[in-house]
């Protein structure tokens, strides 16, 4: 959904806040309404791009006002991630089959990486949006990290889990 539940988004920007740099080129993944955009400006980060796959969202939040840069892609079919230093996904990895998301992460894991997702989540089409799918809405925090063994848990609820490659 473009607009994302808060879960631990406090503690994510507290985290890069503390850990990178205010010049760090960071990429959203699935950019939504801009709720990252908008919180890393606040805090002075202002090398903050956004991918957003569904382009209505890009007109309907504005958000070429909040990133310094939108690119209306699939995250698969984009070319550019060597060009961040840090890559930022926050619900959006559930919305990828195992395999897609593989193939993501093969394209991503040479970057800082953090991101959050659901657990248990169905969902199916909003929005007439075909990609607001949850293709592992069976997720938990044991189920992601057996099958994504590069991740390690930076914070986790009953319901949620914020996640970081391991480096």
């Amino acid at each position: 959904m473009p607009y994302s539940g808060n879960e631990f988004v406090q503690e994510a920007i507290l985290h890069i806040v503390k850990n990178y740099p205010k010049d760090t080129k960071i990429i959203d993944i699935g950019a939504g309404a801009g709720k990252f955009g908008k919180f890393l400006k606040e805090q002075g980060f202002n090398n903050v791009d956004g991918i957003e796959v569904w382009k209505p969202y890009i007109a309907e939040f504005g958000i070429e006002n909040i990133y310094r840069n939108v690119f209306n892609v699939n995250a698969l079919d984009f070319e550019n991630y060597d060009k961040y230093d840090l890559v930022l996904s926050w619900k959006t990895f559930e919305h990828f089959t195992y395999e897609d998301l593989r193939k993501l992460i093969t394209k991503i894991t040479i970057k800082d990486v953090i991101f959050s997702v659901p657990y248990k989540l169905k969902q199916g089409v909003c929005h007439n949006n075909k990609f607001e799918i949850h293709h592992q809405d069976d997720l938990t925090e044991a189920l992601t990290l057996e099958r994504y063994p590069e991740f390690k848990l930076l914070f986790g609820s009953s319901t949620h889990g914020c996640f970081k490659f391991k480096k």
